[in-house]
C-alpha cells in the first residue's frame, strides 16, 4: 500500500470518528438542554404542589376542631313520629337526651279514662 493510500485511509477514519463524536456531542447537548428545562420547572412545580398541601393541612386542622366540638356536645337521638294518615309528612320528634327515661303513661286496665278505678 502506498503512502497516499494509507493517508487517505487515515483521513477517512478520522472523518468518521469526527462525525461520530459530533453526533454524540449533539445528542448530549440536547439531553443537557432538556434537563436544564426540567430543572427550571422545578420551582414552579414545587410551588404548585405546595398549595394543595397547605389546603390539605388546613382541612385536617378543621377536622380536628370539628371532632373536638362534636365530642363536647351531649349525645342526642331523634325518633320518627308515627302518623295515622299516610298522606301527612312525618317529622322527627324533638331531640331527647339518652339519659332521659320515659315512663309508661298508658292507663292501667283497672283505671277508667277519668282516672277513677272501676
Amino acid at each position: 500500500m502506498s503512502n497516499t493510500a494509507s493517508t487517505k485511509s487515515f483521513e477517512r477514519a478520522a472523518a468518521e470518528s469526527l462525525t461520530e463524536l459530533e453526533s454524540q456531542f449533539n445528542r448530549i447537548m440536547e439531553e443537557k438542554i432538556l434537563l436544564e428545562g426540567e430543572v427550571g420547572e422545578k420551582p414552579t412545580l414545587s410551588e404548585e404542589n405546595q398549595r394543595p398541601r397547605d389546603a390539605n393541612s388546613d382541612l385536617q386542622n378543621q377536622i380536628v376542631v370539628l371532632q373536638r366540638k362534636v365530642s363536647l356536645m351531649p349525645v342526642m337521638t331523634t325518633t320518627p313520629v308515627v302518623t295515622s294518615s299516610p298522606l301527612s309528612t312525618a317529622a322527627p320528634c324533638p331531640v331527647v337526651p339518652r339519659d332521659l327515661e320515659l315512663k309508661d303513661t298508658s292507663p292501667s286496665p283497672k283505671t277508667s279514662i277519668l282516672g277513677t278505678s272501676t
